[in-house]
């Protein structure tokens, strides 16, 4: 999920048509300096086995200082119930005073898989920015019949979004694969933090680092220009 250095790759442009390739001098590659403002989902796990404190201090200190000023985000949270999206905030801070500050726990069977499949639903039509849902949980499948994983990729296909995931062991165990797999499906990227045991400082930690390599997967933005002149 970090970024790509430039020395570790290489990149070939075809012609479809004719399967030659592009003369390489053709070919310019360049980091982006700055990519353009993007709407994100935070869809928040606070089932009773979450340390919501923890993770909303980690939110304040590591995620939402991080993004660009012009990017919006809302928040979608989720246990037995899921709530309706949040409008889209570009002042960050305003979302944390208004819906994270004192958010509590709550009791029942988690609905991790639906309340994703329902957060892409939240987006308004895509005026042409880059949308991604950022699920942050420690919860697994369990009990009850939600979506499936390929209903939510194919949704998120059919959307153009992406979706990150970051997950973390408590009393609770997310679903690793099944989120790898989402992750990979849509374009985007899961991390997992899975000591044995552990403590709500060593899951605050992890989480605050995995925000900063969410923050650094979304500005690695790399811009592929092809001189066409004299190309069929």
């Amino acid at each position: 999920g970090l970024p790509i250095a430039r020395e570790s790759y290489t990149l070939t442009v075809t012609n479809s048509t004719t399967l030659e390739q592009i003369d390489p001098l053709k070919v310019n590659i360049a980091q982006v300096p700055q990519r353009d403002p993007l709407q994100m989902i935070l869809l928040l796990d606070v089932t009773d086995t979450v340390p919501v404190e923890t993770i909303v201090s980690a939110i304040k200190s590591d995620l939402m200082p991080n993004l660009d000023v012009g990017d919006e985000v809302a928040l979608v949270t989720f246990s037995q119930e899921i709530t309706p999206r949040t409008q889209f905030y570009v002042d960050k801070g305003r979302l944390v005073n208004e819906h994270l500050i004192d958010l509590l726990p709550l009791d029942g069977n988690n609905r991790v898989y639906d309340g994703l499949y329902e957060a892409i639903q939240e987006f308004p039509l895509s005026d042409g920015r880059r949308q991604v849902i950022l699920l942050v949980t420690d919860s697994g499948l369990r009990d009850v019949e939600q979506v499936s994983v390929q209903e939510i990729i194919s949704s998120a296909d059919r959307a153009n979004l992406q979706i990150y995931i970051i997950g973390y062991y408590t009393r609770d165990i997310p679903d690793i694969p099944q989120f790898i797999e989402i992750a990979n499906g849509t374009n985007g990227y899961g991390w997992f933090y899975t000591d044995l045991p552990n403590t709500r400082a060593s899951i605050e930690r992890a989480v605050a680092g995995y925000f900063n390599d969410v923050i650094e997967t979304l500005n690695s933005e790399i811009l592929v220009t092809v001189d066409m002149q004299g190309i069929e």
